[in-house]
């Protein structure tokens, strides 16, 4: 959703899947490429020292989550280009039935909830997000951000900003073609109005990505497996949970999911 807006509104837009996969480092990154809008995917909490003065959100889910929807994806849809460790590992979650292969993926996770934990979840720059309400109803949340950002429009949109936005996207569409051969210029708006916002959530939906899909209906062999929150009681065991909750029970209620290790 995020790249669609800021392409629409002809942004500068950079996603990071990996700050330590950069060559040259985030910093050096960020002075070269020069985005308006930063996706920073597994954000540490580190990054945060080489960004230049910013807003923005940061986005939990329930760890519990993250190890099922990881387990999923890392066996069967996840792209191994660019990310030559997941060959191997992808391997050994095939060669093992579902119990061990969460057990093997929790071992992968370790460095993923140790960051979680050391996030300071009360910087007054981002807005603390959970997915699991996100989700649910991801406009009000949007809305809140751009307000944040100082870039949600306050009239009704004109028919031009339409306009806009099927152009910047069509030069980007070439350009990305191209690979960067050519760069047109972008038709840049101060805002984006609630109409690309409600636009933006349609296109984006669960049930667009999954292939016509409702969320809750699970299929386990396709990116946009469940759509649904809390999925891990399906497939946590009883080994499963005590081992989580000797490694991570302090994070789930850390973030709030949990009051004690009664679960």
């Amino acid at each position: 959703m995020l790249r669609s807006l800021a392409v629409g509104a002809g942004w500068r837009y950079r996603a990071v899947l990996d700050s330590r996969k950069l060559q040259g480092g985030l910093a050096n990154d960020l002075a070269e490429q020069a985005p308006e809008v930063l996706a920073l995917v597994n954000a540490r909490r580190e990054d945060l020292a080489v960004l230049p003065p910013f807003r923005g959100v940061h986005i939990v889910r329930d760890p519990r989550d993250v190890l099922v929807s990881a387990y999923f994806s890392h066996r069967n849809s996840h792209p191994t280009q660019d990310w030559p460790e997941l060959v191997p590992h992808r391997q050994a979650l095939r060669a093992a039935n579902e119990a061990d292969g969460l057990l093997l993926e929790l071992d992968w996770r370790a460095q993923q909830f140790a960051e979680m934990a050391a996030w300071d979840y009360h910087d007054e720059r981002i807005l603390e997000w959970r997915m699991e309400e996100l989700v649910r109803d991801p406009l009000p949340y949007l809305q809140e951000l751009f307000r944040f950002w100082h870039r949600l429009a306050p009239q009704p949109e004109h028919w031009a900003a339409g306009v806009r936005r099927f152009y910047n996207r069509a030069t980007g569409s070439v350009a990305r073609r191209l690979h960067g051969k050519v760069t047109l210029p972008a038709w840049r708006a101060r805002d984006i109005s609630p109409t690309a916002l409600e636009q933006a959530v349609t296109r984006h939906s669960f049930q667009r990505k999954s292939g016509g899909r409702s969320p809750g209906q699970v299929q386990p062999d396709h990116h946009y497996r469940s759509g649904v929150a809390g999925d891990w009681r399906k497939h946590f065991t009883r080994e499963l949970r005590t081992e989580f909750k000797r490694r991570h029970g302090d994070l789930l209620m850390q973030l709030g999911y949990e009051k004690d290790d009664q679960w």
